[in-house]
């Protein structure tokens, strides 16, 4: 996935449409993008992950490098791994899982990038606050969500999460974005 292009302007006057034009369709998205932040913090990891869909991709790069092939990755998950790491966030058994991680997921500037028949381009902004053993470390993120929609609703394709402190050693994540 490649970033969206950002629009021109001063950023300053009265609100407009985002680039799809449909403010209907960009709460629709910052709803779902605010569901899946309770999701996460309430540790629901199996509804979480019933919001994607079948094919997804789970990407946290650890480089500018736009090919997850080509460049290592902090995270870079398809369904069978996904379903993995999110089993051992709820079994709970590996001592570097211990205790759990509480976190608090905020997520803004949520813009619908491109909405088209194979779906839509969601970008955000996420900031989350981890409370573990003691200390609270603080993730900013910019967040790509490639999202399509089924009988259900909108189920995300995939998500990648760039983080802004990425070139850093980051320690063990106990959680996800």
């Amino acid at each position: 996935m490649t970033a969206p292009a950002v629009s021109e302007g001063s950023g300053t006057g009265p609100a407009r449409p985002d680039a799809a034009g449909d403010v209907r369709r960009t709460l629709e998205v910052t709803d779902f993008l605010y569901r899946e932040a309770e999701l996460l913090d309430a540790r629901r990891f199996d509804e979480w992950l019933a919001l994607f869909s079948d094919d997804l991709v789970y990407w946290l790069p650890a480089s500018e490098v736009e090919d997850p092939l080509r460049s290592v990755s902090i995270i870079y998950d398809d369904r069978p791994r996904l379903a993995e790491r999110v089993q051992r966030l709820q079994r709970g058994t590996a001592p570097s899982l211990q205790p759990p991680s509480r976190t608090c997921h905020i997520v803004g500037n949520v813009r619908v990038a491109d909405d088209g028949p194979d779906g839509l381009l969601a970008t955000s902004r996420c900031l989350v606050a981890e409370l573990r053993l003691g200390r609270e470390q603080l993730y900013a993120a910019s967040v790509e969500h490639q999202l399509v929609d089924d009988d259900d609703g909108l189920r995300i394709a995939a998500k990648i999460v760039r983080l802004s402190r990425r070139d850093v050693p980051l320690g063990n994540l106990s959680f996800v974005f």
